[in-house]
């Protein structure tokens, strides 16, 4: 159908691909905080839960990112439907190469971060109200502390120090200790690490996918309309290279 629009084969099947991607990685973290929030619920449990429910927080959050990259990337192949946003993200985002349909290079699939909605941003700024908002959806997302604060966590546990989930073990903190100007090692028969209850990690975890599912309701809500309102103008760009402004 979008192909009599004007619109190169492929594109607007692989933008619907992506959005049942979403759809289902975003289930999987609800599957996942079910099984965390029956870890937290259980009397008594402390030390036998601390391990499993980090895991499964981890998990949480690991689909909540997933699912927040598909809707990302399928906001920039909507985009990418007309050329004037695609050569806006090719030069801000140039390993996407213009989105070409069905391209499987890691280089073409963009993370959620601020940089990247950055380039939504500008690559939306000449359409109409309802195809801004959808960009505006993903930038309440990656602007909100529950979103910021289980990114934060998800890094440090890939790039950074992760600190362990039991006590006693290595702490992220200098064991020297200053005294005067000499450094000190005190001798201990124990590690200092005092770990986060895991229910810090399963409550954050479930703050970031709530804000995630509001989201990914708006953007779905509003997609239908400016999918509809990029290819109007596609269609008009293909009748022998007339444009129009289709700003509000």
């Amino acid at each position: 159908m979008a192909v009599t629009f004007g619109a190169e084969p492929g594109r607007v099947y692989t933008i619907v691909g992506r959005i049942a991607s979403a759809g289902e990685q975003l289930s999987l973290a609800g599957v996942a905080l079910r099984d965390a929030l029956g870890w937290v619920g259980e009397p008594n449990q402390k030390e036998r839960a601390q391990i499993p429910a980090r895991a499964i927080a981890e998990v949480v959050s690991y689909f909540s990112i997933a699912a927040a990259q598909g809707v990302t990337n399928a906001t920039a192949r909507l985009l990418a439907l007309d050329t004037r946003s695609r050569k806006i993200l090719e030069t801000r985002e140039k390993s996407s190469r213009g989105f070409p349909p069905f391209d499987e290079r890691d280089a073409n699939w963009l993370p959620v971060n601020q940089k990247v909605i950055k380039s939504l941003e500008h690559a939306a700024v000449h359409h109409t109200r309802a195809v801004q908002d959808l960009v505006a959806e993903l930038r309440t997302l990656v602007d909100s502390p529950e979103w910021s604060a289980m990114v934060e966590t998800r890094n440090v546990d890939f790039h950074r120090w992760r600190p362990q989930s039991e006590a006693g073990g290595v702490s992220t903190n200098s064991p020297w200790v200053a005294i005067g100007e000499s450094q000190f090692l005190p001798v201990t028969d124990r590690g200092t690490l005092t770990p986060k209850h895991y229910g810090h990690y399963v409550n954050q975890s479930q703050l970031a996918l709530e804000r995630l599912e509001s989201t990914m309701s708006g953007w779905i809500a509003g997609f239908s309309t400016a999918k509809d309102e990029i290819l109007t103008y596609v269609m008009a760009e293909s009748m022998n290279g007339f444009q129009f402004d289709s700003r509000e």
